[in-house]
C-alpha cells in the first residue's frame, strides 16, 4: 500500500508531464480512481457495522461515509431485515403501516441529513476560525411569489464563510436539493436552518450526499437499526496519506489513462485502461476468494433470518 505523493509521482512518470497544472489534475484523477476501485471490490478493510436511528417518516438516513449498504438488522427484535426492491417503487401508495420493520429498500440520496421543517433561510457555520472566503452554493426549492398553488421553483444562494461565525443566506428554501463548493475548505461547514443542523459539507469534499433506506413497516422515530455497510474511503489529500487497501498499480494506471485522454493521447490511454482493468479483475478474484461471504455480509450472530 502506497502513499499519495508516490502515486502522483508514478502517474507523472507514465504521462511524462511534471507541470504543476497537470499535477493538480493527477491528484483529482487518483482520488476518482481510488473511490472507483473501493466501490468495485468488497474490501474487508472498508466493511463496518454501526447502529443508526430512524427518522419519523420511516426513512433511515445514513452518514456520508456510508458508500453501500450490505445488510440491516432490527436490534430491538434481534431480527435480520430482508431487502426488497419493490418498496422503492410502491411504498408511497401501499406501505404506510407502522411497526417493527421486516423489509428494506435503497431509496436514493439526499443533499442534507434532514430537510427544513418549514421554509427557512439557510446559514453556514464552519467549525474552525481559519475558514474564511469559502463560497458555498445552496440549491433548493422556494415558494414562488405567485403562491405555492403553482408548485415550487428552483433557486440558488451563494454564501461565503467568515470564520466560526454563522453566515445567513438571503433565500428561504422549503427543500434543499444540493450543497456544493468548488474547492476544499479549511474546515467542515455546518448547514443550518436557524439553529437546526441539517447536514455537514466536509472540508475535503465538494458536495454533500446522504444515502437513504426505506423500511417496511415504518418504524417509530428513533428506532435503532444496525447497518452493515461498505465505507467510503477518505479522500487522499496530504502527501503522506496512505491507501487502505493494496491497489496501487491499478490506481496509477487508471489515473494515467484519464490524464492521457485529457491530453488527447487516446491510444496510450487505452493501453493503460486495459492494463488497469486486468489488474482490477485479478484483485476481484483475490478478494472474493478470501471472502467466504462472496462479497455479502454474513448475518449477525444471534439474529434470526426471516423467510427461511
Amino acid at each position: 500500500m502506497g502513499v499519495f505523493s508516490i502515486l502522483n509521482t508514478d502517474v507523472q512518470y507514465l504521462v511524462q508531464d511534471s507541470s504543476a497544472t497537470t499535477l493538480n489534475k493527477i491528484k483529482a484523477a487518483v482520488n476518482r480512481a481510488y473511490r472507483s476501485v473501493a466501490q468495485a471490490i468488497p474490501w474487508p478493510s472498508l466493511r463496518e457495522e454501526a447502529d443508526f436511528t430512524c427518522q419519523a417518516n420511516g426513512l433511515l438516513v445514513l452518514p456520508q461515509y456510508v458508500a453501500q449498504v450490505l445488510d440491516l438488522y432490527d436490534d430491538g427484535n434481534t431480527r435480520r431485515i430482508e431487502p426488497d426492491a419493490s418498496l422503492r417503487r410502491s411504498y408511497a401508495s401501499t406501505y404506510t403501516t407502522t411497526g417493527s420493520p421486516y423489509r428494506w429498500s435503497y431509496d436514493g440520496t439526499q443533499a442534507v441529513w434532514q430537510q427544513p421543517s418549514a421554509a427557512s433561510v439557510i446559514s453556514i457555520d464552519p467549525d474552525e476560525a481559519t475558514d474564511t472566503g469559502t463560497t458555498v452554493k445552496i440549491t433548493g426549492l422556494v415558494t414562488p411569489t405567485l403562491g405555492s398553488t403553482v408548485g415550487y421553483i428552483r433557486r440558488e444562494n451563494d454564501i461565503v464563510t467568515a470564520g466560526t461565525a454563522a453566515v445567513a443566506g438571503t433565500v428561504s428554501f422549503v427543500k434543499i436539493l444540493a450543497v456544493s463548493k468548488t474547492a476544499a475548505s479549511a474546515a467542515d461547514i455546518g448547514i443550518l436552518a436557524s439553529t437546526t443542523l441539517l447536514g455537514v459539507l466536509e472540508k475535503e469534499e465538494y458536495t454533500t450526499s446522504y444515502q437513504r433506506v426505506r423500511l417496511h413497516y415504518r418504524p417509530a422515530s428513533g428506532t435503532t437499526i444496525r447497518v452493515v455497510y461498505q465505507r467510503r474511503p477518505w479522500r487522499l489529500v496530504n502527501d503522506a496519506d496512505p491507501t487502505i487497501f493494496d491497489c496501487d498499480e491499478v490506481l496509477v494506471d487508471l489515473a494515467a489513462s484519464e490524464i492521457l485522454r485529457m491530453q488527447r493521447r487516446g491510444e496510450q490511454a487505452m493501453l493503460y485502461e486495459q492494463k488497469a482493468q486486468q489488474g482490477l479483475d485479478r484483485l476481484k478474484l483475490s478478494e472474493l476468494a478470501n471472502d467466504r461471504g462472496g462479497g455479502r455480509a454474513v448475518p449477525h450472530p444471534g439474529y434470526a433470518r426471516e423467510y427461511e
